[in-house]
């Protein structure tokens, strides 16, 4: 049986302190914290600001993923063959928790040319923390900076339903 001394020393026991505590770090910033000045990057290394994000486009979507979701991958894939072409509408595709490096290889690696300069990254996974993201990939639709609607799947015919018809 793992006693709590052995446990303490162990590298899991480490890593699962420094995460809780990166986490509950977060949770006492938000209260007092301004999310529009929250700082993001682009593949080039550009800082955008989340408010510089999201005042662009009056109806903006943001795709919530992260290089170990297969999911994730599938829909990026499908994306850069398929872009949603929505006049009014814009489409960022937000990785969270990543570094630029493992970005990099995996927008190589899956030839993601045709949606490189929507990608942007959130290496501390602070939206994930704001938007309260429990299942990747993640679709938050936003209109005037506000969230209307999430789901976990996107199609063209639920963004008419959410932007225009609702």
């Amino acid at each position: 049986m793992l006693s709590y001394r052995k446990l303490k020393g162990s590298y899991w026991y480490r890593d699962w302190l420094i995460k809780n505590l990166f986490i509950i770090s977060f949770a006492f910033l938000s209260i007092s914290f301004n999310w529009s000045d929250y700082k993001l990057f682009d593949l080039n290394k550009n800082q955008i600001t989340f408010q510089e994000l999201i005042s662009k486009n009056d109806k903006t979507i943001l795709f919530i993923w992260a290089s170990s979701c297969y999911a994730c991958r599938l829909n990026l894939s499908k994306f850069n063959k398929n872009p949603l072409d929505t006049p009014g509408i814009k489409l960022y595709y937000v990785n969270i928790g990543d570094n630029s490096n493992i970005v990099e290889f995996v927008v190589r690696k899956l030839k993601l040319n045709n949606i490189r300069d929507n990608i942007i990254l959130d290496e501390y996974g602070g939206l994930g923390y704001k938007f309260n993201i429990t299942i990747l990939p993640t679709f938050i639709f936003l209109q005037g900076g506000k969230e209307i609607y999430r789901s976990n799947f996107i199609s063209k015919n639920l963004i008419n339903d959410i932007f225009h018809n609702g």
